[in-house]
């Protein structure tokens, strides 16, 4: 079992009363360093260094708990401009009636920042062989509104409903131009409505679950497009523009999760459907299969345990029959009749000696993607264009370091 789902567990069942105020800090910092082949379409190796930091600091006090969460983290590619900051903070206020019921609020704010990453949609005066722009439009900040209910029906039996808000805000390119030219740079501004409802039980040392969602994402500035062709009709004259982008979608995720040798071996299997509708003619309605395994392994005598952290993450998307056609302008796929993309990403994460407050860490992954989606080819496809983008991608990364924990 996870801590936090033993954390969980234990405050329902137990659900002591507290007459005065109780205060806990846990803080937790790590540095490595590295190396990575790329990130994403950039294959640009780099030298890495890794600082993140992280503070949880709670109070309860009788029924109700506060729960704050701060974390901030900065990847440096030397010589490379792959470099990321990324900040996160929260608030959450937990309320627990009964034993039986617990409901909370939270709210939240992260950010990431990308300063100079090469733009591969802005080739150095129309030629990609002489480079590429620098770029701050992947950055973006989240912010987040969330309420949940957490109901207790039977001993050892969980029913969650969650409702997330959440807003994205991505940094605009100098070049981009709304009016002129607004399916080029075009911001990822959207925002996102989900609800969820999710039963988990603990049956000795099986703990299954299964989870319902459903949500809607709008863009700010994205057009629906056409079926087949991926018109949008915007710019100046021509046919009116489509609608602005949205999308809905359902999702069901069955997870069992084996506690194999306790406090020694965990795992977990879980396998997420998710059915996209795209409601304007289909050109991005899509089925979404993710299959995700992972293992935790804590072995040795408690002062000297070694901890292993394993990951396997596999995501397929196959797009419906009014996606990307072949046509006028239009190269036929790589492979198959219809689009279709598969993801793998694989991680494996050492911690030694575990429960010492100070110890040492050593991370492992890697990733892939491919597509039947044709590339992008400078005066070839699009033919009044010069990007030069290869969809398909592989890169890993290694770090070693020292990470402290503590806890008061």
């Amino acid at each position: 079992m996870t801590p936090l789902a033993l954390a969980l567990t234990l405050s329902l069942v137990a659900a002591p009363k507290r007459d005065a105020p109780a205060f806990e800090v846990e803080a937790e910092a790590r540095v490595g360093v590295g190396g990575l082949s790329g990130r994403g379409s950039h294959a640009l190796p780099a030298a890495l260094s890794v600082v993140e930091a992280e503070v949880e600091p709670s109070a309860h006090w009788g029924m109700l708990d506060v729960n704050g969460d701060l974390q901030l983290g900065h990847e440096e590619t030397w010589a490379t401009p792959l470099r990321e900051t990324a900040a996160k903070g929260s608030l959450e206020l937990e309320l627990r009636p009964w034993r039986w019921l617990r409901v909370a609020a939270e709210g939240g704010v992260a950010g990431v920042a990308r300063p100079g990453w090469p733009d591969l949609y802005q080739p150095v005066d129309g030629d990609p062989a002489l480079g590429l722009l620098p770029t701050d439009r992947g950055s973006h900040l989240d912010v987040w509104l969330q309420g949940r209910a957490l109901w207790l029906p039977a001993p050892h039996h969980f029913v969650r409903a969650r409702y997330r808000f959440t807003r994205t805000d991505s940094f605009d390119d100098p070049a981009f131009d709304a009016v002129g030219r607004p399916n080029h740079l075009t911001p990822f501004d959207n925002d996102q409505h989900a609800a969820e409802l999710s039963w988990r039980a603990l049956i000795g040392p099986l703990h299954p679950s299964v989870s319902l969602g459903a949500s809607r994402q709008d863009w700010f500035f994205v057009f629906s497009r056409d079926a087949g062709t991926g018109v949008t009709h915007v710019g100046q004259g021509g046919d009116p523009a489509n609608p602005l982008l949205a999308e809905n979608a359902l999702e069901l995720e069955p997870e069992v999760e084996l506690e194999a040798w306790p406090e020694v071996l965990s795992l977990t299997l879980a396998w997420r459907a998710r059915l996209v509708d795209d409601p304007w003619q289909g050109y991005l309605s899509r089925f979404e299969s993710r299959l995700r395994f992972e293992a935790e392994l804590h072995a040795g005598p408690k002062k000297h345990q070694l901890g292993l952290d394993a990951r396997l993450e596999v995501v397929e998307r196959l797009y419906g029959d009014r996606a990307y056609a072949a046509g006028d302008g239009h190269p036929p796929l790589d492979w198959g009749e219809r689009r279709e993309s598969r993801a793998a990403s694989v991680s494996l994460r050492a911690r030694w000696p575990e429960r010492a407050p100070l110890r040492l860490y050593a991370e492992l992954s890697g990733a892939s993607f491919i597509t039947n989606f044709p590339d992008y080819v400078a005066g070839v496809y699009p033919a009044s264009q010069a990007y030069d983008v290869a969809r398909d991608w592989r890169h890993g990364r290694a770090l070693v370091g020292v990470e402290l924990a503590l806890e008061r």
